[in-house]
């Protein structure tokens, strides 16, 4: 999709050499889990579409190693240790392509359209296919890689920013920061930190846009930390979240599905995950003879 819109021939490399001329990444960040367990104001905080807004910011489509070329990105301050240098003179053809998709799919999702679902599945293809020599008018060798570093270190200069002004940050994951809210700050005070560490990273970028936000995807008042991507918590509205505990996936057994649909409303109800060894043991006996 992406060759066909920038006008670019769809080609595959058949060459086998070539194919095993992969970029050495070191993938997204990760902050593992902190503490086992927070509560107060747990703020979820989500760098929207954070790889592709990197990508067209950055300009990473268009390397340049051109000694004749004065405009070029060498990732400024916070940025220090790109693989190589990029374009500033000029957004690159595929970079304004990518732009407008996710231009495009913010206003489908702010209507409701379901158009923005392809759109989304298109923005997300991209640091696969920018990293695979397979597809060969889209790979480069430097391209994922800076991504990824961009996205780790901004990452970390989020977490130390939000660290200095009081906030404890208790885990991060690619483009997410789960932190606790300071006694004197209000969610007002996050926001208003939260756009001008946006400001400052955007500041370094060769073409900033004003759509890349730290937003707020949700807020718990307590939760659970059991590892990367594995988590439980109730937020604002009083309504248990659960992501990735084994619990929820296909494979879980209909058994331990029955004692998770019962616990829950207690989980709730009760504020703790913690119960009775022998209360499970009774549900166990109860759905046994049934």
């Amino acid at each position: 999709a992406i060759c066909n819109l920038t006008g670019v021939p769809t080609e595959f490399e058949d060459d086998f050499s070539k194919l095993q001329q992969r970029p050495l990444n070191e993938g997204g960040f990760v902050l593992e889990p902190q503490i086992p367990y927070a509560e107060g104001t747990v703020i979820y905080a989500d760098w929207a579409s954070l790889y592709p807004s990197i990508y067209f910011q950055c300009n990473l489509f268009s390397p340049t190693d051109n000694p004749k070329l004065l405009d070029k990105w060498a990732g400024g301050k916070l940025f220090p240790d790109l693989q190589t240098t990029y374009r500033c003179d000029e957004m690159g053809k595929t970079e304004k392509v990518l732009k407008q998709i996710y231009l495009d799919r913010l206003k489908y999702k702010k209507e409701g359209d379901v158009r923005q679902l392809p759109l989304k599945i298109l923005l997300n293809t991209l640091y696969g296919i920018s990293g695979s020599p397979i597809f060969k008018n889209v790979f480069n060798m430097t391209t994922s890689g800076d991504c990824t570093y961009i996205g780790r270190t901004l990452n970390q200069y989020t977490g130390k920013r939000f660290s200095e002004n009081g906030y404890k940050v208790i885990y991060g994951d690619t483009d997410s920061t789960f932190l606790v809210l300071p006694e004197d700050k209000t969610v007002e005070d996050f926001r208003i930190l939260a756009t001008e560490i946006a400001d400052e990273i955007k500041a370094e970028f060769p073409f900033p846009s004003d759509t890349f936000k730290l937003d707020i995807d949700d807020i718990y008042s307590k939760i659970w930390l059991f590892g990367k991507k594995n988590y439980c918590g109730i937020n604002k509205d009083n309504k248990l979240i659960v992501k990735g505990l084994p619990i929820k996936k296909h494979n879980a057994s209909q058994l331990g599905m029955k004692i998770f649909e019962t616990i829950k409303p207690l989980i709730i109800e009760q504020q703790t995950i913690k119960f009775p060894r022998d209360y499970f043991e009774k549900i166990i006996d109860e759905e046994v003879a049934k």
